[in-house]
């Protein structure tokens, strides 16, 4: 503890956050008007980071 951050992040329009330890993974889905997705963050083999946006059009 006491380093710099390695990620700091906002995301608009969070719904979720889940901590899945047995991955040591991190997971936040978001919806915002128009769009949705989640943000993916694996602590462990590797420090990973994957983003997903989707457009989310009513009919």
């Amino acid at each position: 503890m006491g380093g710099e951050p390695l990620l700091d992040i906002f995301r608009e329009g969070a719904t979720r956050l889940a901590l899945i330890s047995a991955a040591m993974h991190i997971s936040v889905d978001f919806h915002m008007g128009e769009s949705a997705g989640a943000l993916e963050i694996q602590v462990t083999p590797a420090f990973c980071v994957g983003d997903r946006l989707l457009l989310v059009r009513a009919h």
